[in-house]
């Protein structure tokens, strides 16, 4: 009786499994909604949809959302087509659907997994730490101590993965934290002024209080040039003016890992994750200045090239 019991028990189970996969078996049951934006930014939505569509099937409904869209338009959608999984890309789409009644949804394409978004689980556009780590270690052999200033609020979650990463590959994360872009700037001076040597580099992470592209970069590339300290980024942009390495998410691999999430999520037990499938930009320039001398197999990993 007790072996039969489980027998029921284990097909009532594999019932619902079954179900919960036919919904979402073509995509029937899973929209995707976008910031309705120019190109070229609107290819990296449309790039993560193909690879949404890729894993789930070509039936998935996608909405284009437009400046001065209402919660109450987009719930009504959400009804009418019958979704039961939002993938929600952009601070745009995040924000209309947090107070959705749908209870499988993750977001995408943001950089900082706010407390306050309603969402529980997502893939950001931050890269993997380890894996900047470990590009940086094969580019540049001998890196002993990396140091970043960061603020609590925008990356208080990321430092604490990369000291992890960091642990993990011998490194020694000096991560500094800061409340202010003026105090990020007097960081930064102390760190290449007093602190940095030929076993360091310095990363300038997606943080607006830390990273300032007009205030802080410009500094932080003119000091790291003059004592040929090579500079790594979670921004690409940073790259074209004379950062050594960023890494970049594989859009379509994104979209992978985020319809994989969706799937994974009926019980609502996924978390944030920064990317790990990446691409590499590097500027040659600032390569040959740090006279790094890599191999053409090193040059032919490489992605994308600065200066083009």
């Amino acid at each position: 009786m007790h072996n039969f019991k489980n027998y029921i028990t284990i097909s009532l189970l594999f019932v619902v499994v079954l179900v919960v996969n036919n919904v979402f078996a073509s995509g029937e049951g899973i929209a995707v909604l976008y910031p309705d934006i120019r190109e070229p930014y609107r290819s990296v939505f449309t790039n993560i949809i193909d690879g949404v569509k890729d894993t789930i099937g070509n039936d998935v409904h996608t909405l284009a959302i437009k400046k001065g869209e209402t919660s109450a338009n987009i719930s009504d959608w959400l009804k009418k087509h019958k979704i039961e999984g939002i993938i929600a890309l952009g601070s745009r789409s995040q924000k209309l659907v947090a107070k959705s009644t749908v209870q499988n949804k993750i977001v995408g394409a943001i950089t900082n997994p706010r407390k306050d978004n309603a969402f529980n689980a997502g893939v950001l556009l931050t890269p993997n730490p380890h894996k900047v780590f470990e590009k940086l270690n094969s580019l540049v052999p001998g890196i002993k101590y990396i140091y970043a200033v960061y603020s609590e609020e925008n990356s208080g979650w990321y430092i604490e993965l990369a000291k992890k990463a960091a642990e993990s590959q011998g490194i020694d994360l000096v991560a500094i934290k800061s409340e202010s872009k003026k105090e990020s700037l007097l960081h930064y001076k102390s760190i290449l002024d007093n602190k940095i040597n030929k076993e360091s580099a310095v990363w300038l992470l997606q943080d607006p209080l830390s990273s300032d592209s007009k205030l802080i970069l410009p500094m932080v590339l003119a000091e790291a040039w003059d004592k040929k300290i090579p500079v790594i980024s979670n921004k690409a942009g940073y790259v074209e003016r004379g950062a050594l390495l960023a890494l970049y998410p594989d859009h379509f691999e994104l979209g992978i890992s985020l319809s994989n999430m969706l799937l994974d999520n009926t019980n609502n037990d996924q978390i944030y994750l920064p990317f790990s499938k990446a691409l590499y930009a590097v500027n040659t320039r600032t390569a040959d200045h740090l006279d790094l001398g890599w191999t053409r197999k090193t040059k032919r990993s490489i992605d994308l090239v600065f200066p083009k």
